[in-house]
């Protein structure tokens, strides 16, 4: 019997013998476990169990303190934390020897010592299986470079990575956080990734106990380890019951806001449907539309940052535009009665070097003066000052931020405007504007002797609001275009035929600010709108809801891609003169075979009478004038003078103002606006923070978009349908009837009548009282037969 037992008893020893030579990463399967304590833990049914043990040198070579099991459930109520449990090895079994991939897939701690398998330090491993052998060795040559203590080491635990997947994140019992924070966010991960419904009993500074809701026995509790000083789970019984939750409050709008920036890095514009979609199909959550647009607008703030914030380093940025670009004029105002008092935006102007010498290289002397409202939390308005290239592209001199247009404003920004231009620049040049708030008595009062031209556009509007028809359009806009005053005379004549008002409004307007034939002809530029700053508008329109500082680097950026994209574009064209400029002479080209040349007589042969009946004009090649005009006002030959030009074999392209020509162009986009540095590397200006201006929002919803005139649709491919009388117009619609209404004609009726019982009645002079006031015909709800109708 004796002799049975130990055979009986070899495979044990022998097991026990491989632990204690293979004593690391390995499984270990015990049967039997006491407690110490009177108190007991409900464990799992499972008669093989799979434990994480350590021990401790008061105890025996063969027992162990239970320090995890792999068990159905486990809570604080269930068991008591304070007991040690004790287990008897019987068996010892290798992990490669376990049937259980799950079972496999757990990692063990390792019980290291040399002398004493049951003692010494711990490990704990992360990793998988396959590689067991090479971490031994690293974790050999680590254990001997370092001073063993009698005590033994402390067991090494997982550590969580904050840079993990939302939905890899795993907890494991004894991992570390660096603070709650971390833990936090892990949770919400791993919530979000699960569809799990969890939530937090108790939650301070100290500690974090998360349970699932419901009867999901789902535990953990994460508190500080005061040896470490750092926050570890104590608690862990990975196991759901739960049903899945599609509205998941974990999911809040920060959570979102932080997983969503890179995709709006890479799509800064997406739409608010499209972001929808992405956080449905990544993050398998349901939000509503409201909390779409939160989440895009805060991941928007972590990106640019906060506008209060980009206020307080406004210095800094100026600072980093004078050291990035040399003879750039940056210039900050600011709003300080007293001085204890902080700093308050009031004007913030950039004119950068680049653009003022591409200015001065060849643009010609016209420039458009336009503002743009912000549509930033704080508001505010863009001020520009631009300018048309050769090939009538728009060249932006100069922009500013103001917190709000008015004559003090304008008269600040023009007057920067002007030292930029150079001496001289306030007679030498032409200004076209939509006479904004407080423009034109700024300009009086600065440029009294400068050219000013309103923007034809703008003129018009105000002239329709009294003065409606296409009739009336044309024959104003006649006016405008005429080059010569013969011209302009029958054009206003045309006017005063079809509207005496009409022509007395436009007869009180100076004619030198709006139509060509009182133009200065020094500009070569015969625009009569303002459009070059409207393209620059169309251009920022996306950036103008931005903050401050985001919204001026943007800008600045636009200007350094156009000037590199027109000088490469231009490098890569064949010809003398700008495309748009060639693409016109070809077309007067055509047209001037209809015209006949005739040469004066004069010595120079340069004098020539071009006509075709009965139209005659006086062209002088060397003076390059036209009566008409045209040649005088642009620089480019007129139809007239290219008929001159062929008359004596020579190009009309010799004849294009230098203004037009490739070489001048070049030289317009030769300077280059110099790269900047981002936000960490700007100087530190010094100064106190400056503040935001005073927030001016009217009651309501704040208004993204411009207030639309009085004739413009908001849909220009669909027309509008009106019912009734057109109040505008003062007369009917075509949908209303034209007859008068108390003339409407009613058939004679009947005696016969038709009543219905109990069946309220309108009386048919009810019915038409109530119907000529709607303006509606009543005529043909009456069929003769009846004198009252039943009410619906």
């Amino acid at each position: 019997m004796l002799l049975f037992y130990a055979l009986h008893q070899i495979p044990f020893i022998l097991a026990t013998a491989l632990f204690v030579k293979e004593h690391r990463r390995r499984s270990i399967l015990i049967v039997g476990a006491h407690s110490s304590s009177e108190h007991t833990c409900r464990r799992s049914n499972t008669a093989f169990s799979r434990f994480v043990f350590a021990r401790s040198k008061s105890m025996a070579s063969n027992e162990l303190m239970l320090v995890d099991v792999d068990a159905e459930y486990y809570t604080d109520e269930n068991c008591d934390s304070d007991v040690d449990y004790h287990v008897k090895v019987e068996a010892i079994m290798l992990d490669d020897d376990v049937d259980d991939p799950q079972r496999r897939s757990m990692r063990p701690y390792s019980l290291i010592n040399e002398d004493n398998p049951f003692e010494g330090e711990d490990k704990y491993e992360s990793e998988g299986m396959e590689n067991l052998d090479e971490l031994e060795e690293d974790d050999n040559h680590e254990s001997s470079n370092k001073k063993r203590s009698s005590k033994g080491k402390r067991p090494i635990y997982p550590k969580h990575d904050p840079k993990t997947p939302f939905d890899q994140v795993m907890f494991e019992l004894g991992m570390e956080f660096t603070n709650l924070d971390t833990f936090r966010q892990a949770i919400r991960d791993y919530a979000v990734a699960g569809s799990y419904d969890l939530k937090f009993v108790k939650n301070d500074k100290l500690r974090i106990r998360v349970k699932c809701s419901g009867k999901c026995p789902f535990l953990m509790y994460c508190a500080r380890d005061n040896e470490t000083n750092t926050f570890q789970v104590k608690t862990l019984v990975d196991i759901h019951k739960c049903c899945r939750s599609f509205r998941n409050k974990h999911a809040s709008t920060k959570w979102l806001a932080k997983k969503i920036v890179e995709k709006l890095r890479e799509q800064p514009d997406i739409s608010g449907i499209d972001m929808y979609d992405h956080i449905k199909k990544n993050y398998q959550v349901q939000v509503g539309r409201g909390k779409v647009y939160r989440v895009i607008h805060a991941a928007r703030e972590e990106i640019e940052g906060k506008e209060k914030d980009q206020y307080a380093r406004i210095r800094d940025y100026c600072a980093e535009l004078r050291r990035s670009n040399p003879g750039s004029s940056v210039y900050l105002g600011v709003n300080r009665p007293h001085l204890t008092l902080p700093p308050i935006f009031s004007r913030f102007y950039v004119c950068l070097e680049a653009c003022k010498l591409g200015f001065q290289s060849g643009c010609r002397p016209l420039v458009g003066l336009d503002g743009t409202f912000m549509k930033g939390y704080y508001g505010g308005e863009v001020l520009t000052a631009v300018s048309q290239d050769g090939n009538d592209g728009f060249y932006v001199i100069a922009y500013a931020i103001v917190d709000v247009e008015s004559r003090d404003t304008w008269s600040w920004f023009i007057t920067q405007l002007l030292e930029d231009l150079g001496p001289g620049s306030e007679s030498g040049i032409t200004f076209v504007s939509d006479q904004q708030k407080g423009l034109v008595p700024s300009l009086m009062e600065l440029c009294l002797r400068a050219e000013h031209r309103s923007c034809m556009r703008h003129l018009w509007v105000n002239f329709s609001k009294q003065h409606k028809g296409l009739e009336l359009k044309k024959a104003m806009w006649d006016c405008a275009y005429a080059t010569n005053v013969q011209q302009f005379q029958r054009c206003m004549q045309n006017v005063k035929a079809i509207s005496e008002s009409a022509w007395s409004w436009l007869d009180r307007l100076d004619p030198k600010v709006w139509s060509r034939h009182a133009f200065r002809t020094f500009p070569k530029n015969w625009a009569l709108t303002s459009n070059m700053c409207e393209q620059f508008n169309s251009k920022i329109a996306r950036y103008r809801s931005k903050p401050i500082l985001t919204l001026a680097e943007e800008i600045r950026c636009k200007i350094m891609r156009k000037i590199c994209k027109e000088r490469e574009k231009m490098l890569r064209y064949h010809g003398p003169i700008t495309p748009k400029v060639q693409d016109k002479l070809e077309r007067d080209k055509k047209a001037s075979r209809f015209w006949t040349p005739q040469w004066a007589g004069d010595p120079e042969g340069v004098r020539y009478e071009v006509q075709c009946s009965p139209n005659k004009y006086d062209v002088n090649l060397v003076a390059r004038t036209c009566s008409c005009m045209e040649f005088d006002l642009t620089g480019i030959p007129c139809v007239h003078a290219i008929a001159a030009i062929g008359w004596n074999n020579l190009k009309p392209e010799d004849f294009v103002h230098p203004y037009y020509t490739k070489e001048t162009y070049l030289r317009v986009y030769e300077p280059y606006v110099k790269p900047a540095n981002g936000v960490a590397m700007w100087p530190q200006a010094g100064g106190d923070p400056v503040m935001p201006p005073p927030l001016k929002r009217p009651p309501g919803r704040p208004k993204k978009q411009r207030k639309k005139e009085h004739n413009e649709t908001s849909k220009p491919n669909n027309v509008k349908r009106r019912y009734g009388e057109n109040s505008q117009a003062g007369q009917a619609s075509q949908s209303t009837p034209t007859t008068n209404h108390e003339d409407i004609p009613l058939p004679e009726m009947s005696q016969s009548q038709v009543k219905y019982k109990n069946t309220p009645t309108i009386s048919r002079e009810t019915l038409q009282a109530a119907c000529v006031g709607s303006g509606r015909r009543i005529a043909n709800l009456f069929n003769g037969t009846q004198e009252s109708f039943t009410a619906p």
